[in-house]
């Protein structure tokens, strides 16, 4: 397959300690049409998640048989923001697919085909995690849109405070009667637990072993 990238921005990641808490360093595309599918990305943050949201990110009808979507972001758990908190640490994140898929003509359900790739690496560039799934979303036969979402979590080998998000997401479909809109990829990060909920917690338990021993 001949892929065409576009690159739409990079960030020195050298700075990844001075970071706000997510700041994007590269989001890149390709297709089978050999041209940018141009898929204009916008970045939303809002607490412990950030989101792509994409234009047109469009695959069927004999145009598009594929789409591969590169997408590197740093993390930085300890800097708040206006629209994040600061946070100890996290241990894992989750990567979801939204969009809509349909069927144009012929039988069959409305399926395709996605390798949802995340790959963490620490402020240092080493490995701390990955995922691989390769999912076939079969959804009903109708021509009209069906919505879906597609979430695939991957755990940190061990919580980091600042890192890099590394995906590369290659969505397929091979039934020229299908069509396959993309419409966002959102990360959701877990944080570890605050000391305080850590102690509030700690007093539940505490509290539950007391009144067993009163019965």
């Amino acid at each position: 397959m001949n892929k065409f990238t576009a690159t739409f921005g990079i960030v020195c990641l050298a700075g990844l300690s001075q970071a706000t808490l997510f700041s994007t360093t590269v989001f890149s595309t390709g297709d089978s049409n050999g041209a940018s599918p141009n898929l204009s990305p916008s970045f939303v943050v809002s607490g412990n998640s950030y989101t792509a949201n994409l234009n047109n990110a469009f695959i069927g009808s004999g145009v598009r048989t594929y789409l591969d979507i590169t997408w590197w972001h740093t993390f930085d758990a300890s800097v708040a923001t206006a629209n994040s908190p600061a946070v100890p640490a996290y241990t894992s994140v989750s990567q979801t697919l939204s969009g809509r898929v349909r069927r144009v003509s012929g039988t069959g359900p409305a399926s395709f085909d996605a390798s949802l790739t995340e790959t963490i690496l620490n402020s240092s560039g080493g490995y701390n995690g990955s995922s691989n799934p390769v999912i076939t979303y079969t959804g009903v036969v109708d021509t009209n849109f069906q919505t879906f979402s597609i979430t695939v979590p991957t755990n940190f080998d061990l919580p980091l405070v600042s890192g890099v998000a590394q995906k590369n997401d290659l969505i397929v479909s091979v039934d020229p009667n299908v069509e396959v809109y993309i419409d966002s990829i959102q990360q959701n990060f877990t944080p570890v637990p605050e000391p305080i909920s850590m102690i509030a917690l700690g007093i539940g338990g505490l509290g539950l072993l007391a009144r067993r021993k009163r019965k």
